[in-house]
């Protein structure tokens, strides 16, 4: 894992050295997160002492649910593909879903987010979620990102921080980068299925200056009888140095891939031995993908004030070639759909903060701003291996959006805190369908307007040192897809809201862990979806959830971690009083955890294990998309300047459905189209030898 230490402790009472990316404003530390300062006496240019206080602490949260993991958490804990900085948020699985190259489906607290409808992803404060995708609204890639060069995580459940706005109904997720790199390192990996993997970091540290690069190079076979031949690039850069009390950052990114997807196999025709578990009904489906972007940040602050700004730009191009019916539309030349989504995209986000004593109480005022635009070429073909066959969707999307809030804390003698706000969002959506004939009295290109209000409140209670309880509320919501909002016929509200509560409790000692308990609801106005296969809006009623979270951290020993996350949760349509009132895809239960060794003596190791409990595949529980358990586990040794290690994912080989729907599907030899189970099957047991090399 990445040797950068966690950020420079700050001073009391002064503004914070900037996190990687834009941070919520600082919360005042409650007692059992605060050890003693240390202070240091200097003396300035006149001779006057100067005592400067030092205090370290773990960054206070506003929620039972929410988890901030620093750079200690992500060493002991492995990291081998992007979804899994994804899962460091308590009860989040990241799943793959129909090809390497593609954006991961999450399940959070009752929600199958798809690729991110539900969930707001940032890298360094940059969006990762793209609005009005041709696949899906909140299409969120994580293969942008290198794993190891990711220093901290925050990751927050339900809508109740202010900062976030778009997508952040069921949760947010924000990773930070590493400024800083003070050890370089080669690491080659090979293993199991043709998979390699190649990475290289460094850094440069001259003063207030530092400089961090970083490539790595993937590829892979995986398991399927139809190769994977999944290749992927990543490339990352940052520039950052402090000039008085002020400090700038420019970074930037690439990522390109490109793989041959085995898509979702049909259960019956693997039930009767007609297709192979590994097996595809369509050889021509896979994709290429790229992502390449610039940010800069600036972070200003004094004693009781910062200011802080940021702003990206980028490009990204997906062609994705899937066939999710196989022959219910076209029986000659097959289902197959090409995908299209072609854009760049900016934004800015931008806030003042204020901290201020009066008394006993102290006050942090923040107020902020934040925009971002898109524009996309997004198109929907008919293929035939992968040559195109005729156009469904010709769309040209310009998507703008803005964004400012005011949040509030108000905290009385570190026994309690108030933290709150509100938030105002306006959107532009506007859409040219190239295919629209003038004339047909058809029109399904257009613009409109619309805007939301989101308040927000938290209180905090310490009444001892080691217990916080907390009590959450806020609205929130997601966007819809900009060809739906637009259309005359049938429009689907541009702005769908979310109200979410909760009541948790954490117990928490600074030797040994904590323990989170949270039960919380959340209510979705409507539960809306682009079908980016066909091209459509799905619309579907308002929908209520309500669960219980329960999430353990204990360290025993500084090198040895110890967590478990349980989950439960119930889903259902409120519109509807019979049996069909089931959330498809939400997941009832799901269980995470494991034990994590980084010895001093150089012996890492440990196990994980992930739980998904079945679920229901349709509203009346007719198909059931069957649970699944799976084991992975390390084990390594560092000596002086190398590091080798093995990781075995799915230890036990247990045959598993990473991703499964309820599909209306029709193979070539059936006459009808079918309602059956379609599944991507996960990995079996599969052996990957590290090698890495420190300088």
């Amino acid at each position: 894992m990445d040797p950068a230490a966690d950020p420079a402790p700050v001073a009391d009472h002064a503004a914070a050295p900037p996190d990687a990316t834009p941070p919520a404003p600082a919360d005042p530390v409650p007692p059992a997160e605060m050890p003693a300062a240390d202070a240091e006496t200097t003396r300035g240019e006149d001779g006057t002492q100067i005592e400067t206080v030092t205090v370290t602490a773990s960054k206070p949260i506003s929620a039972a649910s929410a988890v901030t993991a620093g750079s200690r958490d992500l060493e002991l804990r492995p990291l081998t593909r992007p979804g899994d900085v994804a899962e460091i948020m308590p009860g989040l699985f990241a799943v793959q879903h129909a090809g390497g190259g593609k954006a991961n489906q999450y399940f959070v607290r009752g929600f199958d987010a798809d690729h991110g409808t539900d969930v707001a992803i940032n890298i360094d404060g940059v969006p990762v979620n793209m609005v009005s995708h041709a696949h899906g609204q909140g299409y969120a890639d994580l293969n942008m990102l290198i794993p190891e060069l990711v220093s901290s995580v925050d990751a927050r459940k339900g809508p109740y921080e202010v900062t976030d706005g778009d997508l952040a109904t069921a949760g947010a997720l924000d990773m930070h980068l590493v400024d800083e790199v003070t050890e370089s390192r080669a690491t080659a990996t090979y293993g199991s299925f043709d998979s390699a993997r190649g990475l290289v970091i460094g850094g440069v540290n001259k003063d207030d200056t530092h400089g961090v690069v970083g490539a790595a190079v993937d590829f892979t076979n995986g398991p399927f009888d139809h190769p994977e031949n999944f290749l992927r690039y990543n490339a990352y850069s940052k520039v950052s140095t402090t000039i008085g009390p002020a400090r700038f950052s420019v970074a930037g990114s690439a990522y390109g891939g490109s793989w041959d997807a085995s898509g979702e196999n049909p259960l019956r025709a693997v039930s009767d031995g007609s297709l192979s578990y590994w097996g595809t009904e369509d050889t021509s489906q896979g994709g290429q993908s790229e992502r390449r972007q610039l940010w800069g940040r600036a972070d200003i602050g004094g004693d009781h004030n910062a200011f802080t700004a940021l702003v990206w730009v980028g490009s990204y191009k997906l062609n994705l070639f899937s066939n999710f019916t196989f022959y219910e539309v076209d029986p000659v030349h097959g289902d197959e759909i090409e995908q299209a989504d072609d854009r760049t995209f900016s934004g800015f986000d931008a806030s003042w903060r204020d901290l201020a004593f009066v008394g006993p109480f102290t006050f942090v005022t923040a107020v902020g701003t934040q925009g971002r635009h898109d524009a996309a070429a997004s198109d929907l073909y008919r293929d035939e291996a992968r040559e195109r066959l005729s156009t469904t969707v010709d769309d040209n999307v310009d998507e703008a959006r803005i964004g400012v809030y005011a949040r509030g804390e108000i905290s009385w003698s570190h026994w309690v805190r108030l933290v709150g706000g509100a938030r105002l969002d306006s959107f532009d959506f506007a859409v040219v369908d190239n295919l629209d004939v003038p004339g047909d009295g058809v029109v399904n290109g257009g613009e409109k307007v619309a805007m939301i209000v989101s308040p927000k409140a938290n209180l905090i209670v310490t009444p001892v040192g080691w217990i916080d309880l907390f009590l959450n509320y806020g609205r929130g919501f997601h966007s819809n897809d900009a060809r739906g909002v637009v259309e005359e016929a049938d429009p689907v509200t541009p702005l769908t809201a979310a109200t979410g509560y909760e009541a948790g409790t954490r117990f928490h000692n600074d030797r040994w862990g904590q323990v989170a308990v949270a039960a919380w609801g959340l209510d979705l106005d409507q539960e809306t979806v682009w079908a980016g296969d066909e091209g459509t809006t799905e619309l579907n009623g308002p929908t209520h959830r309500q669960g219980l979270d329960v999430s353990v951290r204990a360290t025993p020993l500084p090198w040895i971690l110890v967590d478990a996350d349980l989950n439960v949760c119930k889903a259902i349509y409120t519109e509807d009083p019979g049996n069909a009132n089931q959330v498809a895809l939400a997941p009832p239960l799901t269980f995470s955890g494991g034990v994590e060794v980084d010895s001093p003596i150089g012996v890492t190791g440990g196990f994980r294990v992930r739980s998904l409990a079945d679920r229901p595949a349709t509203e009346d529980g007719s198909l059931v998309a069957e649970g699944w358990t799976i084991v992975d586990a390390e084990a390594g040794y560092k000596w002086h300047f190398i590091q080798a290690g093995v990781q075995v994912n799915n230890v036990l080989n247990t045959p598993w459905k990473e991703v499964q729907f309820a599909s209306t599907t029709q193979l070539k030899d059936e006459s009808a189209p079918v309602d059956d189970i379609t599944f991507t099957p996960g990995w079996p047991r599969t052996i990957l030898g590290t090698l890495t090399v420190y300088r």
